[in-house]
């Protein structure tokens, strides 16, 4: 029997009432040969367009077994072995479970021993090896000779300026892009500029080992707009970053019929909260208290107000709540507020949660898990989230923890 789970990472799931492309579910197939020494063997897999978790299971006979059902898309997923699912689950790591990509058409898991190989002609499968050879071409370029000298060459004007000031080498190694500083001492800023400088030349002669996740992406979809994989591999990338201008570029060369999917739209959304940041007015929302009174995120202005996604379930959550009850006691009386939004399902963990630890502000949640409105809205892929937003309305701080909240509140409202 398949059983449905709910997949709660990152993915942002939307509901959508406006006109979107259809996709179209088409069968799939996993056909397993030569797999000795298990009984029992379970498919899970993340489905293309809400992630929901979905797990089948099947017994194998002769060293064979196979598992059929439909998809929309390409899915990660896995097959587990072991005498019942929450065992192998937990086993995840174990070198006898495959993790692979699932297409639509057939794919084969050819056993040998301990050792296994993914075979199939399905599309998927061929647009992947496509995907996996064009990554492997860019990583050939840092393994060259050409590259490696140039990259110690830098790596030597760095250790001159660990040299000549250690402090200042450990803050611009730790973030280069961000570093500002000028010290007043000629040599250390000269040589700060200088490896700044080489940096640039580098990375536009050969672009930078972090962006070659997203420069693959970028070719793949150039060369193969209409492509699922495309679709599947951007959807791994937006989830993965928060810039608007490269992100929305990306799904720009995505195929029309792509871009109005279902999972096309939900990522266009998604990638339209990246400019929810500080120094933008943040959106008004509208939700429901644990008596069913509608708050008002408007009814805040004029006023210093902590928007915290949380929920009872998540254990850093909690760990952070007695900062933001330091921080409201601290506070409250200097115009501070805070409004929580909680992306809890059970409205009983939630109240009991709120009583435990002590938190005394209002709160908000449609008992919606990670489908709550204002998350979606406000683009939550994780949680603890919060933004801190100034008496006219605009968002003056976000992900403040711990004592670095204590301290920018401490600076703010003194």
């Amino acid at each position: 029997m398949i059983q449905f789970y709910r997949f709660l990472l990152v993915a942002v799931f939307f509901s959508l009432s406006f006109y979107s492309y259809a996709q179209i579910f088409e069968p799939f197939t996993i056909n397993g040969l030569g797999k000795t020494g298990a009984e029992k063997v379970y498919l899970m897999y993340y489905a293309f367009d809400d992630g929901s978790q979905i797990i089948d299971s099947t017994t194998i006979h002769s060293g064979k077994f196979s598992f059929k059902g439909e998809i929309e898309g390409p899915c990660y997923g896995g097959v587990l072995f072991g005498d019942d699912f929450n065992t192998a689950s937990q086993r995840w790591a174990d070198k006898k479970n495959i993790w692979f990509t699932l297409f639509k058409g057939e794919t084969i898991i050819s056993f040998e021993g301990d050792k296994h190989k993914i075979i199939g002609s399905n599309k998927g499968l061929e647009s992947q090896r496509i995907f996996e050879k064009l990554k492997q071409e860019k990583r050939e370029v840092f393994k060259s000779q050409e590259f490696r000298s140039e990259a110690e060459e830098g790596l030597k004007l760095l250790e001159e300026l660990k040299e000549l000031d250690s402090s200042v080498y450990v803050r611009f190694k730790k973030d280069p892009k961000r570093f500002l500083d000028r010290t007043g001492n000629k040599a250390i800023d000269d040589k700060v500029n200088l490896i700044r400088k080489r940096n640039e030349l580098l990375n536009k002669k050969y672009g930078r080992m972090e962006d070659l996740n997203r420069s693959v992406i970028k070719e793949f979809i150039s060369s193969y707009p209409e492509d699922e994989y495309g679709l599947y591999q951007f959807k791994e990338y937006v989830n993965g970053t928060d810039n608007y201008e490269e992100a929305i570029e990306l799904y720009s060369l995505l195929a029309k019929n792509l871009q109005g999917s279902n999972v096309g739209l939900k990522l266009k959304q998604l990638i339209g909260t990246f400019q929810i940041t500080t120094g933008v007015s943040a959106e008004n929302f509208s939700q429901a208290d644990p008596d069913g009174k509608l708050i008002n995120l408007s009814d805040y202005k004029g006023k210093y107000v902590l928007v915290d996604f949380w929920a009872s379930w998540c254990v850093p959550c909690r760990g952070e709540n007695p900062t933001l009850v330091k921080a409201y006691d601290q506070f409250n009386a200097r115009n501070f507020e805070i409004l929580g939004v909680s992306l809890d399902s059970k409205k009983e963990n939630w109240l009991d949660a709120i009583k435990q630890d002590g938190l005394v502000w209002k709160h908000v949640s449609d008992l919606k898990g990670w489908k709550n409105a204002v998350a979606v809205q406000y683009g939550i892929r994780a949680v603890p989230s919060n933004f801190l937003i100034d008496p006219t309305g605009k968002i003056i701080a976000q992900d403040l923890r711990g004592q670095a909240l204590l301290d920018f509140l401490t600076k703010t409202l003194n």
